[in-house]
């Protein structure tokens, strides 16, 4: 059962602690809003662990009507540790309209 549900096995504050190292609502607006760049969050949990949140967005215009995204997102705490590398293709169709191509070309679905 300590592999389907794990919860107990972690103290009251560590749940405090996810909250408090987590985004602003305000940085978490401005970092949707952006282009690009680099945030980490960074957060001592015990003697042993560490909460790690880091993102690196690169955004570039190849024609006049196509947009490149790659996004890089790494979190890892106490009971997780991931990584994710998101490609994404937008082409834009005249009107307001646009059309998106996405995924995260990965070993694992």
């Amino acid at each position: 059962m300590d592999r389907v549900d794990t919860e107990h096995l972690f103290d009251s504050e560590y749940f405090l602690d996810l909250r408090s190292f987590a985004w602003s609502r305000a940085s978490e607006d401005s970092w949707a809003a952006s282009t690009g760049g680099y945030r980490v969050n960074g957060a001592s949990l015990d003697c042993c662990d560490l909460y790690l949140d880091q993102s690196l967005l690169f955004t570039r215009r190849l024609t006049p009507g196509l947009e490149f995204r790659f996004l890089f997102v790494a979190l890892s705490d106490k009971a997780r540790q991931e990584s994710h590398h998101y490609l994404e293709f937008e082409k834009a169709l005249g009107a307001g309209w646009s059309a998106e191509i996405f995924g995260e070309p990965t070993f694992r679905k």
